[in-house]
């Protein structure tokens, strides 16, 4: 493989489709492209292939981040588990990252 031949990867190392190498960019390409509406960038993230998990994990992250969590539909929310560390953990923590970074 050219990463190999690059040194990016280990020639014994097995390839798995987490790898930061190959999402990062999609995610900086979609947030670039349009972080001003958040939940436009969320679904085009989730639909782009690839290890979507990772790319609209991490693309979720970088716009609550940025926007807090208002802007997530309310059947967003409902559809997730509740459990110790569940939808309402989720959002608190949210809500403390956003209100650490997000000062103007």
């Amino acid at each position: 493989l050219k990463e190999e031949a690059a040194g990016f990867r280990h020639i014994t190392c097995t390839p798995f489709p987490g790898r930061a190498i190959d999402t990062v960019p999609v995610v900086l390409w979609h947030f670039a492209l349009r972080w001003r509406t958040p939940r436009e960038c969320l679904v085009r993230a989730a639909a782009s292939g690839g290890d979507t998990a990772s790319i609209t994990c991490v693309t979720g992250a970088l716009l609550g981040t940025l926007h807090g969590p208002m802007w997530l539909n309310k059947s967003w929310f409902d559809s997730l588990d509740n459990g110790l560390h569940g939808r309402d953990f989720a959002v608190r923590t949210a809500s403390h990252l956003h209100q650490a970074f997000a000062r103007e």
